[in-house]
């Protein structure tokens, strides 16, 4: 419909001349038939339109009269249906009982507001809830410190670059991300197989208290006095090593998660290799 109205806006219209009877209060209305446009008898929804009997506008809310006509128009193959305005009372009462009404309106006084076509709400692309929103750039801030730290531990103990270990757009992607599990852990940017086997665990322990506590973990080791360290074993004595304790959220500061790491991996007799 826009198309054909652009087309009769910008070509030149053939009209019916006022001898065909346009200009008088009994119009010709079509037969309803076929594939017969509907009439309409209505409210008028703006100020727009003109009335083909009178010339006057017709005023928005006044009741209108639209009846539906072919016309000829350059360069198309066909002949689209044209509203033609008027005042309800210009139109005689044998005029408006011709009408092609929709069904819910009579030419008997039962007149609509017409309805305005409203577009309809753009659908918007659903995104899964990121776990970026439950921390706060506070616990952001101090999480990168966290995964930073782990990434130079690690470079410490291979004897390698700490990009070795991940990149800066790797780090970035955890902070934003924060992966609870290893599904979640490869989906970042720069996590394979490979990188999550060695490294995952601990980064994945590293991300969880920010998550379940909402509290971020010391990022040194404790260091114990003479009195405590006399009376009460050591952290790492009570803390296990193996992974799925990594994961429940040890209480080891950073340095600790590494360290037991590499005695883990070690003691297996294997060793870290350094990634590219």
């Amino acid at each position: 419909k826009r198309k054909i109205l652009a087309k009769l806006n910008a070509l030149s219209v053939t009209t019916m001349s006022a001898s065909s009877g346009w200009d008088s209060v009994d119009p010709p209305v079509s037969p309803q038939k076929g594939t017969r446009v509907r009439d309409r008898l209505e409210l008028s929804p703006t100020s727009r339109a003109k009335c083909q009997r009178c010339g006057e506008k017709i005023m928005k809310g006044v009741e209108r009269v639209g009846i539906q006509a072919k016309i000829d128009v350059e360069n198309l193959n066909f002949r689209p249906w044209q509203l033609k305005y008027y005042h309800a009372d210009c139109v005689s009462g044998g005029t408006k009982r011709k009408l092609f009404l929709e069904d819910s309106v009579t030419a008997t006084g039962n007149v609509v507001p017409a309805k305005k076509e409203t577009k309809a709400p753009k659908k918007t692309a659903k995104t899964k809830p990121s776990n970026h929103g439950k921390l706060t750039p506070k616990m952001r801030l101090e999480l990168e410190r966290d995964l930073r730290e782990v990434r130079r531990c690690f470079a410490e103990q291979q004897g390698c670059e700490e990009y070795k270990v991940f990149q800066n757009q790797c780090l970035q992607e955890l902070v934003a991300n924060c992966p609870q599990n290893q599904a979640e852990l490869l989906k970042c940017w720069g996590i394979g197989k490979e990188r999550a086997a060695q490294y995952g665990s601990t980064i994945l322990a590293t991300i969880r208290p920010y998550l379940t506590g909402g509290k971020a973990k010391s990022r040194r080791a404790p260091q114990n006095t003479s009195s405590t360290a006399a009376s009460a074993p050591s952290a790492a004595a009570q803390t296990p090593v193996d992974d799925d304790d990594i994961l429940m959220g040890p209480t080891l500061s950073v340095e600790e998660l590494v360290r037991k790491r590499m005695e883990e991996v070690r003691a297996r007799g294997e060793e870290f290799e350094i990634l590219d």
